[in-house]
């Protein structure tokens, strides 16, 4: 539908303004033509992974979205995609069944704890060389250190946690409107915004430290038990 619109209804498809020449499809904003891409980007690459009959249809699918998300333009959904396939080669080799299976892992660990080392006893120089490279990759993606503004809003929807830090504002409540408790945020950042642009703090304003914790607690259980179905995949 996304394509039929960019081809034959290019002015809903294609955005314009700000966004002009990236696609929108079906969408409202490119982003979500993008997060959408870049999830059926996702399965597409786990079905041609675990299956063995007309696999490569979805690999073809695959590199469909793949198209798609670069259309979009969206700089986020694009880095996702990227990551994607080198996680799941990671993932495949940790948790791939052979004799040394523990060795790896203790290997692994090793690793990670020599890192976590370093990192601890150059603190100064990582910071420095981390915000050195931030900028340079912020300019690379075509953005600026502030993430076109969104670290602006971040700052100000923590300010908003800190009235309700346990229960939150309520599902859905906090952005109503000028009347609403968002009306302020409006104010000060000079734009009528309807979302965070960050999901954790989002989940954090409405829902609280209560709904972060149960958030959370979900998140790692369905990763603990995906690790053990890919495991014994």
């Amino acid at each position: 539908c996304s394509v039929f619109f960019v081809i034959f209804f290019p002015r809903y498809g294609i955005g314009t303004g700000d966004s002009q020449g990236d696609w929108l499809g079906i969408y409202g904003q490119k982003n979500n033509l993008g997060a959408a891409m870049s999830i059926g980007f996702l399965i597409s690459l786990l079905l041609f992974r675990f299956t063995r009959h007309r696999r490569y249809r979805y690999l073809f699918l695959a590199g469909f979205m793949l198209i798609l998300v670069f259309g979009a333009d969206s700089t986020s959904s694009i880095v996702i995609c990227a990551a994607l396939p080198v996680i799941i080669w990671i993932t495949r080799v940790t948790l791939a069944l052979s004799l040394h299976l523990t060795r790896r892992r203790i290997g692994i660990a090793v690793l990670a704890m020599s890192l976590v080392c370093v990192v601890a006893l150059n603190s100064e120089d990582v910071t420095n060389a981390l915000g050195n490279d931030v900028e340079a990759v912020t300019n690379a993606l075509g953005k600026d250190i502030t993430l076109s503004g969104r670290t602006a809003i971040w700052v100000l929807v923590y300010q908003a946690i800190q009235d309700k830090p346990i229960l939150g504002y309520g599902y859905e409540a906090f952005w109503r409107g000028d009347e609403g408790p968002g009306g302020d945020i409006w104010e000060k950042y000079g734009q009528n915004l309807f979302y965070s642009h960050n999901g954790f703090l989002e989940v954090w304003l409405g829902l609280g430290l209560v709904g972060v914790m149960a958030f959370t607690a979900l998140f790692v259980f369905s990763i603990v038990r995906t690790l053990h179905f890919v495991r014994n995949r």
